[in-house]
């Protein structure tokens, strides 16, 4: 857990002598007004809507139908649109309000993309496929107590995921910033924020369910399986919301 310390500045901007901080730009260095947060935030999510729209077009579904919506499939293509949706509507808004950051706001775009999407989906479709594959082999031990025994079981799958996950964020951020450095010719360093796990809020909510069906009683296993994939289905459509975040975080970046 992350204490909190009051005399922490909150910031969202690029450190280059200094340490970088979780979290948004302090008031004080903020220089973007509402109309102009308003206008990114609704431009990301004119983005995202638009990646949403092309991803339900390629199944075969109008998401402007809600009984349509609810079928569509939010998998790693799909948050893929989203995210860059999302990010180009933040960035072109960005610079349209705020041109004096306009370097800072390629930057953030390249590390929303590169550190918070396409790494951490990727290592968490990794770690899943290898857990699928040694799980015959995990033996894991009994307990006396049936609760502690369900919840061990159920740990695994969700310590990859979280593992897959961590991983992910962490070396995307890493390979991101020497990309930004190399094409800007900087060394500056953005350090991972709490905004960055936003995209994954899914994985989150799949793994602290599958504790749950593991926990429930043997009477209702079938019932808590299916409630699981209802929760699944459910928490991906948390996902569209939560990437209209990178691209704000993208348009509001600030030197």
């Amino acid at each position: 857990m992350i204490a909190f310390n009051p005399s922490v500045k909150i910031n969202n901007n690029y450190n280059k002598s200094k340490s970088v901080e979780f979290g948004h730009r302090s008031s004080e260095n903020d220089f973007l007004s509402n109309k102009q947060k308003m206008t990114i935030l609704g431009a990301s999510t004119v983005g995202m809507v638009a990646g949403l729209a092309l991803s339900g077009r390629a199944q075969g579904l109008n998401i402007f139908r809600w009984k349509q919506f609810k079928k569509m499939k939010i998998e790693c293509f799909e948050i893929l649109s989203l995210a860059v949706g999302s990010i180009v509507g933040g960035l072109l808004a960005g610079i349209a309000v705020d041109k004096t950051n306009k370097k800072d706001k390629l930057r953030e775009s390249l590390q929303q993309l590169v550190g918070n999407i396409i790494f951490p989906v990727s290592f968490v479709a990794g770690a899943n496929y290898l857990y699928d594959k040694v799980e015959p082999m995990v033996k894991l031990p009994k307990f006396e107590s049936k609760r502690l025994t369900a919840f061990v079981h159920s740990l695994p799958p969700v310590v990859a995921m979280a593992a897959g996950l961590g991983v992910g964020i962490l070396v995307g951020n890493k390979f991101a910033n020497s990309i930004n450095n190399k094409i800007f010719k900087e060394k500056d360093n953005r350090e991972i924020k709490i905004t960055d796990f936003a995209a994954h809020v899914d994985d989150t909510l799949l793994g602290a369910s599958l504790v749950a069906q593991n926990l429930a009683p043997a009477s209702t296993a079938a019932h808590a399986s299916s409630g699981v994939s209802a929760i699944g289905a459910a928490a991906s459509k948390l996902i569209p919301p939560a990437l209209v975040i990178p691209g704000y975080m993208t348009g509001t970046a600030q030197d």
